[in-house]
Order: C-alpha cells, then sequence, then structure tokens
C-alpha cells in the first residue's frame, strides 16, 4: 500500500474516532499495514495522525475555494458553502471541529495546522463577504469582519452539534444566518 493510501485509511480512523481513540488495531485495520511497516513508514502514531490531519485540510481548502469562488454571486457562493457544510456536518461532522475540541490546547503541532486552516478559510470567506458588499447581494451596515465571524461560528457550532441534531436544523441555522446579513 501506498503512503498516500495509509495516510487515507488513518484519516477516515481518526475522523471516525478521533486520536485518542484510535488504537494501533484500528490503524493496521485502516491502512491495512502491520506494525512494523507502520512504525516504518512513520515515526509514530502523532506523525501519521499530523499527515492525515493535513491531508483532511488540504483537500477541505480545494473543496471550499472551488464553491466560495464559483459562479454566481457572493450570496449564491455562500448558500452552496453552507449547503456543503450541512452535507459535510450529516456525513460524520469536521475532522478540523473534532480535531479542534480534542487536541488544539494540548497539541501545539495540531494547534498550528488548525490556526492556518481557520485564518485560510476566514480570509476566503472575507473576499466573498467584501464582493457581496460590492456588488449589493449583502449588507454594508455590518463589518465584513464580524459577518465572517458570524459564519464561521455557525459552521463551527454546526459541526460541533451534528451529531446531536438533525440536518434541517442545521440548514435552518445557516439560513437563518445567511438572511441577517442580506440587505
Amino acid at each position: 500500500m501506498e503512503t498516500c493510501e495509509a495516510v487515507e485509511g488513518a484519516m477516515a480512523a481518526f475522523w471516525r474516532s478521533g486520536y485518542n481513540a484510535t488504537s494501533l488495531s484500528d490503524l493496521e485495520t485502516a491502512t491495512g499495514l502491520k506494525k512494523g511497516s507502520l512504525y516504518k513508514a512513520f515515526e509514530d502514531k502523532h506523525d501519521l495522525f499530523l499527515q492525515a490531519l493535513e491531508m483532511y485540510l488540504e483537500k477541505a481548502r480545494v473543496v471550499l475555494k472551488e464553491t466560495l469562488m464559483g459562479s454566481g454571486t457572493a450570496m449564491e457562493c455562500l448558500e452552496r458553502w453552507a449547503d456543503l457544510a450541512v452535507q459535510g456536518c450529516s456525513q460524520g461532522g469536521c475532522l478540523a471541529v473534532k480535531t479542534s475540541d480534542e487536541l488544539a490546547e494540548k497539541d501545539p503541532e495540531v494547534r498550528q495546522k488548525l490556526l492556518h486552516h481557520w485564518n485560510y478559510v476566514e480570509r476566503l470567506v472575507l473576499s466573498v463577504v467584501e464582493r457581496g458588499q460590492s456588488e449589493g447581494s449583502i449588507r454594508k451596515d455590518v463589518p465584513s469582519e464580524f459577518i465572517v465571524r458570524m459564519l464561521i461560528r455557525v459552521t463551527m457550532g454546526s459541526a460541533v452539534a451534528a451529531p446531536l441534531t438533525t440536518p434541517e436544523h442545521n440548514s435552518c441555522a445557516f439560513s437563518t444566518a445567511l438572511k441577517l446579513i442580506k440587505p
């Protein structure tokens, strides 16, 4: 098995169970590698996790960019992002949010990766909101940075609440947030 495939398998295991609850046996099953091969390919569980997290974040950034920079008005792009987020929340939640809850306070390397990711997302959403304010599809009387923070917190909150709620509730949260920023 190639390293990339092993990281992808590990990513699924970490996403499902979290870092601490994922055992070596889980990683062997997920990657198709035995203990010796795992330690030959990766320094340790933490190294494998960091690679899996980075793979997840890179994929998320590509999808976010395609969604938010697509055709249509800025509001239409934000609506597509909301649909994507609701769909992601209902399919196991967000690995970045789960990881933030589990490890961000304790693990400086994980915290740094997550901060880099959130900063990227904030810049991307900010560019869409500013475009929307210029084109008139988003309110101008609320600072763009405040709108971005609200939208990202709704996204993160929906991911945290996903196991306890329905996609309809998450969709309602997003649609309400988007209604609040319409002129």
